[in-house]
C-alpha cells in the first residue's frame, strides 16, 4: 500500500481488513495469519499536529501510536526511519544512533582533547575535515578519543537543554541522550537524569610557564588591559601584589611595576616602561596581544586558547590566580565550606567550569541574574559538598589568605563521613538492585542496604553489588 500521508487510523483499518481477509482464506497466497507489518518509512506518515507542535513531536507521537497499535493487534510493527546520508561515506556501513536524523546546533561547542580547544560545530563544518572528539565507548562505558566528520543538515527546530549543574547545549529535540535505561530522545528526558562526563581528558602539553599562567589569572580577574590604556590591576592582598610584580620583573625586564599601597588593604599596580612612548614599547602588551585577549573589558574577558590547550599543571596555575583574585572559600552556617567564583563574563565562567572538569571537579554554574543597580548580568560558579570541595583542594592551589581557608576546607572534607545525599544515582538503580537481591536470596540485612525506593549512593551500590556477587558465587553459604 503506497498511499501517501497515511494516518494511524487508516493504518489500523487496513491492518484489521487484511486480518479478516487472511482469516476468511481470501488471500492469493495461503498463510497462517498476519505477523509482521513494515512501515517504510515513518516520516511519510501523517500524524495529528496541534497548533505549536513541531514535526519532531508529530513523529514521536506516531512512533508511540505504532507501539500501541502493535499491542492491540498482537503483531510486530517495524518502522523504518531515514538516516543521515553521511553514513554512506563511512567505512563501516552499519548504522548506529548517531546516524539518525538528529543534530547539534551550529553554536554548540565540541571539545577537542588533543588541543584543548572548544570549537563550535559551525566552525568545524567549514574546516571540512574530520575532527577529534571525546566519545563514549559503548562496550566499556568510558570516554575515549575518536574522530568525527561534521555534516550540514536541513534546518529544523532546536531546543536549549540545561542540566541542574548549569551545562547547556542547543540541539534537536530528537537527539539521543544516555539515561539509566539506555539512549532516549532528549525531549523525553525533561526532569530526568542523563549521563554527563565526570572528568574530561586534558592535553599533556605545557604551552607556557606556570608563573605566567598564574599572572594571567591575576590579570584576567583583577587586571585591566583595554585598548589605549596601560596594563595594571587591583590586588586584594599585599602578597598577591608582590607575586605579580616579581613575575613581571623576571619575564618582562624593561618593565618596572609601579606599586601603590593603600591602608584600606586594596593595592594597585601598573606595569609600564619608564621612558617608553606608547604601547608599542611595552612587552606585556605585546604578550597579551599574542594571546588575543588584549582590549577585553570585564564582561568580555576569557582565558586564552594557549592556556586552554595546556596540561593540568598550567590550568591549575591559572585557576589558582583567578580564585585568589575574586574567588571565595565561604564557611557555611550549618558547617562546612563552599568555594565560589562570581563574574560578569559568562564565557569565562564556562571556561573555568570546563577546566575544573579536567581536574575531576564538578562545579555548578548558576543562572544569570541582575539586581536593580547593576547594568550587566552576573553568575556564580559553585563547588559544594565534601567530595567536590576535597577534590578542588587537592587539584587547585590558591595563593594568599584564600589558600589558607582552602586548607581548612580540605581538612573539613577529610574529616568524618560525607553527605550521602550528594551525588545519588537514579531510583531505577535501586529498583534493579532490589530485584538482584531477591534473585540472590539475600535479605536487606545481608545486603547491607534497605532498598526502599530511594536514590542510592555510589559507594553503597558498590558494597551491595559485591555482596550479591559473593552470594551468587557461593550460594547457600
Amino acid at each position: 500500500d503506497d498511499k501517501p500521508a497515511l494516518t494511524l487510523v487508516e493504518l489500523r483499518a487496513k491492518i484489521r481488513a487484511l486480518k479478516r481477509e487472511i482469516d476468511s482464506g481470501r488471500t492469493l497466497v495461503p498463510c497462517s495469519g498476519l505477523k509482521v507489518v513494515v512501515v517504510d518509512y515513518l516520516q511519510l506518515m501523517q500524524g495529528v499536529r496541534e497548533r505549536g507542535d513541531t514535526r519532531e513531536r508529530e513523529v514521536a507521537s506516531l512512533s508511540g501510536g505504532l507501539k500501541n497499535l502493535a499491542k492491540q493487534e498482537n503483531i510486530c510493527i517495524i518502522a523504518v526511519s531515514q538516516l543521515n546520508r553521511g553514513l554512506e561515506q563511512q567505512k563501516d556501513k552499519r548504522p548506529s544512533l548517531k546516524d539518525l536524523r538528529e543534530c547539534l546546533a551550529g553554536d554548540a561547542r565540541i571539545y577537542d582533547p588533543t588541543t584543548g580547544a572548544r570549537t563550535t560545530v559551525r566552525e568545524l563544518y567549514w574546516r571540512g575535515r574530520e575532527v577529534p572528539i571525546v566519545a563514549l565507548n559503548q562496550k566499556t562505558l568510558k570516554l575515549e578519543t575518536a574522530r568525527a566528520e561534521i555534516k550540514f543538515g536541513e534546518r529544523k527546530p532546536s531546543a536549549t537543554v540545561r542540566t541542574a549543574t548549569g551545562r547547556t547545549i542547543r540541539l534537536s529535540p530528537d537527539h539521543p541522550a544516555l539515561t539509566i535505561r539506555g539512549w532516549r530522545p532528549i525531549a523525553e528526558c525533561v526532569g530526568k537524569e542523563i549521563a554527563v562526563p565526570r572528568r574530561l581528558p586534558a592535553p599533556g602539553v605545557a604551552r607556557t610557564s606556570v608563573e605566567l599562567a598564574r599572572l594571567l589569572g591575576y590579570l584576567i580577574r583583577n587586571g585591566s588591559y583595554k585598548e589605549m590604556g596601560s596594563v595594571g590591576g587591583t590586588m586584594p592582598e599585599s602578597a598577591l601584589l608582590d607575586d605579580a610584580a616579581d613575575i613581571v620583573r623576571r619575564n618582562f625586564p624593561p618593565i618596572e611595576p609601579r606599586v601603590h599601597r593603600h591602608r584600606s588593604g586594596t593595592h594597585t599596580v601598573a606595569f609600564t616602561v619608564r621612558g617608553g612612548a606608547g604601547p608599542r614599547h611595552n612587552p606585556i602588551i605585546e604578550w597579551l596581544r599574542r594571546l588575543d585577549i588584549h582590549g577585553q573589558g570585564t564582561p568580555e574577558k576569557t582565558i586564552p586558547e594557549l592556556v586552554m590547550g595546556s596540561g593540568l599543571e598550567i590550568t591549575r596555575a591559572v585557576l589558582g590566580g583567578l580564585y585568589a583574585g575574586d574567588g571565595s572559600v565561604v564557611p557555611r552556617k550549618q558547617g562546612g565550606y563552599t568555594v565560589k567564583y562570581s563574574s560578569t563574563s559568562m564565557e569565562l565562567l564556562e571556561q573555568m567550569r570546563h577546566l575544573l572538569l579536567r581536574h575531576g571537579v564538578l562545579a555548578i554554574l548558576g543562572k544569570k541574574s541582575r539586581n536593580t543597580k547593576s547594568t550587566v548580568d552576573i553568575a556564580v560558579l559553585t563547588v559544594s559538598g565534601k567530595e567536590q570541595v576535597g577534590l578542588f583542594a587537592d587539584a587547585i592551589e590558591i595563593p594568599g589568605v584564600k589558600g589558607e581557608r582552602l586548607q581548612a576546607a580540605s581538612a573539613w572534607a577529610r574529616r568524618g563521613e560525607r553527605n550521602q545525599h550528594h551525588d545519588r544515582l537514579p531510583r531505577e538503580v535501586t529498583l534493579g538492585l532490589n530485584a538482584l537481591r531477591r534473585a540472590c536470596g539475600l535479605s536487606h540485612v545481608e545486603l547491607g542496604y534497605r532498598c526502599s525506593g530511594k536514590r542510592i549512593g555510589r559507594e553503597e551500590l558498590l558494597s551491595a553489588a559485591e555482596r550479591c556477587r559473593e552470594a551468587a558465587r557461593f550460594p547457600g553459604e
